[in-house]
């Protein structure tokens, strides 16, 4: 029996191809990672829900990933893919680099709460994060009942 020795590669190692061209490895996403000059800044974060943009100056035109994270647990990720004109005006990028959540309900209770917004791939965290904010029961009163007025008034 004749055996061929092949060498090992594994997933970490192994660059990813397409069109046998690679197109990413663990090495090259380090790069990538040291490449990145991020701006951004977290604007509110109120009942409405948490707002910000993030820019990767290096790569203005491809849109950063980031993790929304309150009282140390992770709430979401997301792409800062939104275009806002007043990011335009500003000539930051071309304009499509906000982004919006929705503030979960468990989070309307009256204490003190922590918000982090920071980008995926490096940890950096954007301008005015960490955050402290406290909304109350009653701004979720007043906001279902904002929403069902409005629900209530576009089915009538």
């Amino acid at each position: 029996m004749n055996f061929k020795f092949l060498k090992k590669t594994t997933v970490a190692n192994a660059p990813l191809k397409k069109n046998n061209e690679v197109v990413s490895s663990s090495l090259n996403a380090s790069k990538e990672n040291k490449t990145k000059k991020l701006k951004g800044y977290l604007d509110l974060c109120d009942e409405n829900g948490v707002q910000g943009w993030v820019i990767d100056e290096n790569n203005p035109d491809k849109p950063v990933e980031i993790e929304v994270i309150i009282d140390g647990e992770l709430i979401t990720q997301t792409t800062a893919d939104i275009f806002r004109q007043d990011l335009l005006d500003a000539g930051i990028g071309n304009g499509s680099h906000g982004f919006h959540i929705s503030m979960p309900k468990s989070f309307f209770d009256g204490k003190k709460h922590t918000i982090e917004i920071k980008e995926v791939l490096s940890g950096q965290f954007l301008s005015n994060s960490p955050k402290v904010f406290i909304l109350s029961a009653i701004e979720t009163a007043i906001l279902e009942s904002t929403l069902a007025g409005n629900l209530e008034g576009n089915l009538e």
